[in-house]
């Protein structure tokens, strides 16, 4: 009986993260085609460089939901990897962070790297 349950929550568990990901995959999709209306403000905008890294931002912020659908949906260490390096990189170009921060920031992009490399192949 217990090993029935399990196997139904797993199922249950399953499904909603599939729900989940195709949520967030439409989400993202309609995002995209407002992101490509914003791309106009930054020719409009006086401060373009601000306006640039704030288009970066949302980008990044997409890219990593797409990483984030492919971890919900493949379920392999190789792809909780991918999540992270994205996110520390979208970190490390668009946040405006210390020396000190940015040293750490690199430090674990290395450190990730070297997990990817010497771990999974």
């Amino acid at each position: 009986m217990k090993k029935f349950l399990n196997e139904k929550v797993l199922m249950v568990v399953d499904f909603l993260e599939l729900i989940i990901a195709i949520l967030l995959a439409v989400f993202i999709g309609i995002a995209v085609i407002y992101l490509a209306g914003d791309l106009m403000a930054i020719f409009t905008e006086s401060d373009k460089l601000e306006a640039f890294s704030v288009y970066l931002d949302i980008a990044f912020n997409f890219v990593i939901g797409i990483e984030f659908i492919k971890m919900l949906c493949k379920h392999t260490p190789e792809t909780v990897v991918e999540v992270l390096l994205f996110a520390l990189a979208r970190g490390l170009i668009v946040g405006h962070m210390s020396t000190f921060q940015n040293l750490i920031g690199i430090l674990s992009i290395v450190i990730l790297f070297a997990t990817r490399k010497y771990l999974f192949r």
